[in-house]
């Protein structure tokens, strides 16, 4: 997905089975993502539940926005304004 530049959402399936504080288990799934595959920071991980069926519109939304994203095109004159600022 990075090699080529896609877009990319993750889903993090079995959600449900996570004991203990799952904001915190989130927050070390992110961590941990970013320090191993940083090439994927910012990527949005989604947790879900696919058996019980949550998480799975936030899941939908954030493929939509990434889509978004992907197909957002930048002018050759927009890009060159902001290269000349950097």
């Amino acid at each position: 997905v990075e090699r080529e530049g896609r877009a990319c959402v993750i889903g993090i399936n079995k959600w449900d089975l996570i004991k203990g504080d799952k904001k915190v288990w989130l927050e070390e799934f992110r961590y941990q993502l970013s320090k191993h595959l940083f090439q994927l920071a910012g990527v949005p991980a989604i947790p879900l539940s696919a058996s019980r069926g949550t998480g799975l519109d936030a899941l939908m939304d954030a493929c939509f926005a990434a889509r978004e994203v992907w197909n957002a095109r930048i002018s050759t004159p927009q890009l060159n304004k902001w290269l000349e600022g950097m």
